[in-house]
């Protein structure tokens, strides 16, 4: 069974990216049909993940231009993907916006630059997932 990535992302270089390195990761352990879907917005993210019910979300911290921060929907995201797990991806890693994070129960908390962290954390999540329906 294909289950559906997130990526949450204002920056469509860095989207690109991210899509490059959950498609790899997934490929590494043989799940080439997963799907992954990004979003350049908050507002776009949470449409897409009302609909697709993505079981990982890659969401940033930061989107240029807004008071709002990926942190502060992380409730938002998981109400309408209840399996959703939740990495919280950030270019300024900010001990108290980890802490925040984990206390709105998010998966993780990593920097962006970090390929082989987000590749490990996507796949981790990806398992948790499917242990807890399975």
């Amino acid at each position: 069974m294909a289950y559906v990535t997130l990526i949450v992302e204002d920056d469509v270089r860095t989207r690109t990216k991210l899509v490059r390195q959950v498609e790899e990761a997934y490929a590494a352990i043989g799940l080439e049909n997963e799907e992954v879907l990004t979003a350049a917005s908050l507002e776009e993210g949470l449409a897409l993940a009302a609909v697709h019910r993505p079981v990982v979300i890659l969401l940033d911290v930061r989107f240029t231009g807004r008071s709002v921060n990926g942190i502060d929907l992380i409730p938002a995201f998981r109400q309408v993907s209840r399996l959703a797990q939740v990495i919280m991806i950030t270019t300024m890693p900010v001990k108290d916006d980890e802490i925040r994070a984990m206390r709105l129960k998010a998966f993780s908390y990593c920097p962006k630059d970090n390929v082989a962290i987000i590749k490990a954390l996507v796949l981790g999540a990806r398992i948790s997932v499917v242990e807890m329906v399975s």
